[in-house]
């Protein structure tokens, strides 16, 4: 489910203004859990990286 909320972030901070895409990521983050959040964002940075080679 992680993996799926990473792609779905990337795909909106592809195609809309990065504000926006700011606040979306926010407010995701603010209503997951704790760790989920955490793992969430380790999930996205580790996307970033496989992306970034």
């Amino acid at each position: 489910m992680l993996a799926a909320l990473a792609d779905a972030l990337r795909f909106l901070e592809a195609r809309v203004a990065t504000t926006l895409a700011g606040r979306i990521r926010e407010r995701l983050l603010e209503a997951l859990p704790e760790d989920a959040a955490h793992r969430l964002q380790n999930v996205s940075d580790a996307a970033l990286d496989i992306a970034a080679r």
